[in-house]
């Protein structure tokens, strides 16, 4: 058996918290790098003066628009927050149906996906490439403005692991707050002109409803609080505006030699402002209120009927109304209690859930639904899709259209038997196609030769015209479209407005429009040409239906959209030209601070290379490094930002038992099936069993992960079979199953798969899900130490049938056939110790249900978001003939977990304290125990 060495010199607490943190922050960086795009695309790069832009052949041109733009505005992004940023590669991916960026920092590298998003609505009307490279080069900038003081002296250390060490004080509203400015007040677009996103804060405000500092910035589970995207760009408007153009740069500036201490970002603030974190979320509160107020009692608001009539005891919203023929309604309903389900309201108003879903877009014809969904290639994690569902209302039985496509705004025709949607290529043009929804046989396609980017297609009562939006560049347009004719006619001027969601009623157009400072539905007569106003709302209303002469829309309040129904009268309808909001724009002051002029649209002559792809694969960019006690552990991180090879050479050092180990771990990822290669020598001396070991070993193996998830679930399946070869020499002559040196030879399989549908945010676990494991090794097929084992785990996750509560059952067993060594042992119960047993089967059961969620703050030092409770039991067998022991043991548990912050810090900390019995040992184990247990989720 493998010999058990001496424990470790205990290191210090801050040794240990400090190792914790980096290890912590940094775990998740490598998944965004290993992201695999297909094998075999064709990649091209152009340089500019601080980037490079790496993109697929086929989409040139969006690669010439970003490169230029960066070429001419990179200077202008990053001037009010002064620095030069350093160099950056952007990678352009063509194969997402999301729209999306990010900035990663390990390694260090930004990817755009060139998909737009299905509706003007979410960024604003301007371009999507502009949006997108103005907000992720901004955070590229920031990166930069971080890089100084105690973040630069970590990436010294660390490499760019090191530079999360000392970025843990710094807020996330900031950092997507102020890019989010930045895409504003430098395009014709943004989410700052978008008046849907800070209408959630205005509801809040005008109601004078509770709105704390710590709760939205860290979250409730008991009210509703936009996310740090919505809050921050309040924030970081509100700074420019009041506090100056350079109160950001100085309180980075500020924050860079004092980035170790949790305040440290409030501290900077308050220097330069004048005002702390929380005093300067309550001068923005006030203010926002009193602006925000005074453009409500402006309003004059239409007469409506509300139609959801659950009562609401948590923030709820229902969107995307549509009738069905039977004037019933189907909707999209989600909260802060449930995930997001299509949901049947009939002609009594009462509801039945069909369906739970992730999609955004519904659409109703006859008695039809239909909508979309992502999807994604099995192995390709780049590789992403949006498909078409349908679905009979009465049987609420639902049925996959299309397969690997990219289709987006499906709309179902009167009588339900045909749709039209816009399906997206890898070259960034979009077409619209109207295809059969019994068949999915494409039956029509309008070619689009303009290349305008279409969006929200829609039906006329007789089927034969479709009305949409167009989109170039910055300016929009509603247009018909005749079906038989195939010909396209502009209703409205080009104009940079978000026009969305067009609804046919009579000779008119009613569609969503942000024209007049507030989310309103608008409609445009399609004969004479003049605009009017339908519906005139408090806070927002959007995403109309028509159903004869009735009008069914989503409706903003401080609990979330309610359906609304009007009658339609257009005698009572609002000119445009004669009414006069008052709208409060956070941006125009930061816009009027800079000193640039609209950016250029033009491309430049850039160069297009080849992109040699060998050239990166090596790219050393982390470091591991620590010294605990009297151990010295370094690793080196290499991976390429493709995703096609990881490498980490490791070497550890201990000083006092004069040890070292050196390792090297290999992947490639580029292959359907991935393979691994870990080679090691390791040479130990065990002072209590006066023993020099020394290990060589190499393993080699083939992962295959696959994973099938939809918007509606999630489901994964790893495999991976592995072989190795260990060469163990125990000296002087101490002798392990009777030998003192020899060769361990083990191979194995094993399997991995997990299943859950969405959970609403309360919801303690998955309201259904199955985890499962298969491990089989043996080493009987060659060397000197002969074992075999068999592990398998079956756990199943359910609704607790009471609200947010959640049930996990678990079935384990484990079996090994020791001859001359024994295996690691993988299974225990909760709560319990580590076993070095021969079999051993359990079954567990734990109920997790909610207690409270207090949302209570002790000024920065501690905010309390919930607790909860866990009430658990397991019987199981153990047995081993090496130690003679044959135990059928039980235990009972009892715990309770609170969920923090800490000192106003980012990452959630857990804290769990609990009481276990355990029953049916001969030894210590028997009896009652304590327990206490804290984790740190980054």
């Amino acid at each position: 058996m493998k010999p058990r060495g001496p424990r470790s010199p205990q290191p210090s607490l801050w040794r240990l918290w400090l190792l914790g943190l980096l290890l912590s922050a940094c775990a998740g960086l490598p998944g965004q790098a290993l992201a695999q795009y297909p094998p075999g695309m064709e990649w091209r790069e152009i340089q500019g003066r601080s980037f490079r832009v790496v993109f697929p052949k086929e989409a040139e041109s969006q690669a010439l628009a970003v490169g230029s733009l960066l070429e001419r505005h990179a200077g202008e992004i990053a001037d009010n927050l002064e620095v030069e940023p350093r160099p950056i590669s952007i990678y352009l991916n063509n194969r997402a149906a999301v729209a999306n960026g990010y900035v990663a920092l390990a390694p260090e590298y930004a990817s755009f996906n060139l998909q737009p998003p299905a509706t003007a609505r979410a960024f604003g009307s301007a371009d999507w490439l502009s949006l997108l490279t103005v907000h992720e080069y901004r955070h590229v900038v920031h990166n930069t403005a971080f890089l100084r003081g105690w973040e630069k002296v970590g990436s010294l250390f660390f490499g760019d692991y090191g530079r999360l060490l000392f970025r843990y004080s710094l807020p996330a509203w900031f950092v997507e707050g102020d890019a989010i400015l930045a895409e504003t007040q430098f395009t014709q677009g943004g989410r700052g002109r978008a008046p849907w996103f800070d209408m959630h804060y205005r509801s809040l405000l005008v109601n004078d409803l509770e709105l704390e500092c710590y709760p939205a910035r860290f979250g409730s589970y008991r009210h509703f609080y936009p996310n740090h995207y919505h809050l921050g760009y309040v924030l970081a408007a509100h700074g420019r505006a009041w506090h100056g153009a350079d109160l950001w740069a100085n309180v980075l500036r500020a924050n860079a030699w004092r980035s170790f201490w949790p305040y440290a970002f409030s501290l900077s603030l308050k220097k330069h402002s004048g005002l702390n974190e929380r005093e300067f979320f309550e001068e923005t509160r006030q203010r926002l209120r009193e602006q925000w107020m005074l453009q409500v009692h402006e309003l004059d608001m239409s007469i409506m009927e509300q139609k959801n009539e659950a009562p609401k005891k948590f923030w709820t919203s229902y969107e995307q109304p549509q009738y069905l023929q039977n004037h019933q309604v189907v909707v999209l309903k989600s909260g802060l209690d449930q995930p997001r389900q299509i949901v049947l309201l009939d002609e009594r108003n009462q509801e039945t859930v069909l369906r739970t879903t992730r999609t955004e877009h519904l659409s109703a014809g006859g008695s039809m639904i239909c909508w979309t969904e992502s999807t994604r290639h099995p192995r390709w994690e780049r590789e992403t899709y949006s498909d078409i569902y349908l679905m009979e209302a009465e049987e609420g039985k639902a049925r996959r259209l299309t397969r690997r496509g990219r289709f987006f705004s499906p709309s179902l025709s009167p009588e339900g038997d045909r749709l039209a949607a816009i399906r997206f290529k890898t070259n960034g043009q979009c077409d619209l196609v109207v295809m059969e929804t019994a068949t999915g046989k494409t039956l029509w396609e309008y070619p689009n030769l303009e290349n305008y980017l279409l969006r929200n297609p829609c039906w006329d009562p007789s089927g034969q015209k479709l009305a949409l939006t167009l989109h170039q560049g910055d300016l929009s347009s509603l247009a018909l479209l005749n079906l038989t004719t195939g010909r396209l006619r502009l209703l409205t001027d080009w104009k940079p407005v978000a026009y969305d969601e067009p609804q046919f009623y009579q000779q008119y157009i009613i569609f969503n429009s942000p024209e007049l400072g507030l989310d309103n539905l608008h409609a445009i007569d399609t004969v004479r040409g003049i605009e009017s106003m339908v519906i005139r709302s408090k806070f927002g209303a959007a995403n109309a239906c028509v159903l004869e002469n009735k009008l069914v829309f989503q409706d903003y309040g401080p609990l979330g959209y309610d359906l609304s129904e009007v009658e339609l009268r257009p005698q009572g309808w609002f000119s445009v030209r004669l009414y006069f909001p008052n709208p409060v724009l956070l941006f125009d002051k930061a816009a009027q601070q800079e000193k640039s002029a609209a950016f250029a649209s033009e491309a430049l002559p850039f160069q297009v290379l080849e992109h040699r792809a060998a050239k990166d694969l090596l790219n050393f960019h982390s470091a591991f490094f620590n010294l605990l006690g009297n151990r010295l552990d370094l690793t080196a991180v290499s991976e390429d930002a493709l995703g096609r090879m990881t490498l980490m050479p490791a070497y550890s050092r201990d000083f006092r038992l004069q040890t070292s180990t050196l390792s090297l771990f290999a992947r490639w990822n580029q292959s359907y099936l991935r393979p691994g290669l870990r080679v090691s020598t390791d040479d130990r001396r065990l002072h209590d069993l006066d023993l020099d070991w020394t290990e060589q070993s190499a393993r080699v193996s083939l992962d295959l992960p696959l994973n099938f998830s939809t918007g509606s679930q999630t489901s994964s399946l790893l495999a991976q079979v592995g072989a190795g070869l260990t060469r163990y020499s125990f000296e002087p002559g101490r002798e392990f199953f009777g030998r003192n040196s020899g060769r361990l030879a083990p191979a194995w399989v094993s399997l991995s798969f997990g299943w859950q549908v969405p959970q609403a945010l309360r919801d303690l676990g998955p309201r259904r899900g199955v985890r499962a494991e298969v491990l089989a090794q043996t080493s009987a097929l060659a060397g000197d130490f002969r074992a075999s084992q068999l592990s398998a785990s079956l756990q199943g996750l359910l609704w607790g049938g009471l609200p947010n509560t959640s049930l996990r059952l678990k079935a384990m067993f484990e079996s090994q056939s020791v001859e001359s060594y024994l295996f690691s042992f993988r299974q225990s119960v909760a709560n319990g110790l580590p076993r070095y047993l021969e079999q051993f089967r359990a079954l567990e059961a734990e109920y997790h249900f909610p207690i409270l969620a207090p949302d209570l703050s002790l000024g920065p030092v501690l905010y309390l978001k919930r607790v909860w409770g866990s009430l658990g039991g397991a019987r199981w067998h153990e047995s081993t003939r090496l130690f003679e022991l044959d135990y059928q043991a039980r235990s009972a548990w009892l715990r309770l977990d609170f969920e923090t912050h800490l000192l106003a810090l980012e990452a959630p900390v857990v804290f769990g304290l609990g009481i276990a019995e355990t029953r049916g040992f001969d030894s210590l184990e028997n009896g009652t125990r304590f327990f206490f247990h804290t984790s740190l989720n980054f």
